[in-house]
């Protein structure tokens, strides 16, 4: 009986975790209050991976300045329109770790500046650490690379919907 309940459980984790989407947070100090305001278009942009990489497959916290600004789902690309700054890039997401029995919370982070009348392409790059399990970078990109990119991706949020990647 434990066993089937162990299987149902994990079926239901498989299912869920392949409904998850992006869920772009309403506020944050750094979003431009309209398009008129000056701002920089910012596509958040999470590529699909090769296979499977269970809890890392989940979606990616994604913060502007250790504040939270949206969770980005696996092949999934988000747009934001942030006020011209520097600002650090934080990428959370859970993994397995070697010699661990519950998956841990890691991160990674960069630092960007963002110009006003601007478009930038972040695509979040795994890098799997053999030991230290799958983090996610977030990476600049140019406009060509995150059109490649973004073929096969969802656009999420009205405003990527509205203003989609060239070729996706």
């Amino acid at each position: 009986m434990k066993q089937l309940s162990g299987i149902i459980l994990l079926g239901l984790v498989v299912l869920l975790g392949g409904c998850a989407t992006t869920n772009i947070h309403n506020e944050h100090p750094l979003y431009a209050e309209s398009a008129e305001e000056p701002h920089a278009d910012v596509y958040f942009v999470r590529p699909f991976t090769q296979r499977s990489r269970g809890v890392a497959d989940s979606p990616l916290k994604v913060e502007l300045d250790e504040i939270p600004a949206l969770s980005l789902a696996i092949g999934e690309y988000a747009l934001l329109r942030l006020k011209p700054t520097t600002t650090d890039i934080i990428v959370r997401n859970l993994t397995f770790m070697t010699a661990q029995v519950n998956p841990v919370e890691v991160w990674r982070a960069r630092r960007y500046k963002f110009e006003a009348g601007k478009t930038y392409y972040v695509v979040m790059k795994q890098e799997h650490e053999e030991f230290r399990g799958i983090y996610f970078i977030p990476e600049l990109v140019d406009p060509r690379s995150a059109a490649e990119v973004a073929q096969r991706l969802r656009p999420a949020g009205a405003l990527a919907k509205d203003h989609r990647i060239a070729g996706s």
